[in-house]
């Protein structure tokens, strides 16, 4: 008689890691707005048909840190096994099926989703290092033009920043009038903006300039837009940029 013992005859030592696990986020996560919650959808075919379901549609590990999502599982896990009762027609299938065999699959599926999840992040934080040096620049953009065009966009050259803390000394292009301004950070003109900071200007002549400070250490390398509105105005200036 092999000594292997098969994943059908589930003991009593996976049951109650289960059941451990499963009382430790009841108590421990609580989350009654349902805040990052999967639909009832996504979680009934998680049951199902876990293979049809992604670590998107799950918004990764959120099941495990989640009691509403914990006691809704349970809860669709129960009725599972009551439709397969009533359909099941050998005995085999209905063991198969069983609480026990149900917990341990589902304690299984999301022990490799919280791996999967970890190693992707952990990869993702290798890949990049956030620097926390403060850094002091000087962004001109007085060459622009004489006067600020009244197109909304620059067609100015692409600066350079670095991903770091940035004390920013923006020179405005000529003529530009003193006042508050807010200064934004997008991927694109019409995209979702990823930093806005305000700002005095003041103006000597036709020399424009304001004081900043930018956290930049989030972001990821590549091409944005740096966009200037002065208050009491409609148009924003956008200004390309690289982010190194």
């Amino acid at each position: 008689m092999s000594s292997e013992r098969r994943f059908t005859k589930d003991d009593e030592n996976d049951t109650l890691l289960f059941e451990r696990w499963e009382a430790h986020v009841i108590e421990k996560h609580p989350n009654p707005e349902r805040i990052g919650c999967p639909s009832h959808e996504v979680l009934a075919s998680f049951v199902d048909k876990p293979g049809s379901i992604t670590l998107d549609d799950l918004n990764d590990t959120h099941i495990t840190r989640c009691r509403e999502c914990t006691l809704e599982l349970k809860e669709l896990r129960l009725l599972r096994e009551e439709r397969l009762e009533k359909s099941a027609s050998q005995l085999h299938l209905r063991y198969w099926m069983g609480w026990r065999s149900a917990a341990a699959l589902t304690f299984c599926l999301v022990l490799a989703v919280a791996i999967v999840v970890w190693q992707r992040h952990r990869s993702a934080s290798q890949s990049y290092t956030v620097a926390n040096e403060v850094v002091t620049l000087t962004v001109d953009l007085s060459g622009d033009g004489v006067s600020r065009s009244p197109a909304p966009e620059s067609h100015a050259s692409p600066f350079g920043l670095p991903r770091k803390i940035v004390n920013l000394n923006l020179i405005l292009p000529y003529f530009s009038p003193d006042g508050d301004y807010q200064v934004t950070i997008a991927k694109d003109r019409n995209d979702q903006v990823l930093e806005t900071v305000h700002s005095r200007a003041v103006a000597q002549g036709a020399r424009t300039q304001a004081q900043l400070q930018l956290d930049l250490r989030l972001l990821q390398p590549g091409r944005y837009y740096l966009g200037i509105l002065k208050t009491g105005e409609s148009a924003t200036y956008f200004y390309p940029f690289t982010l190194n």
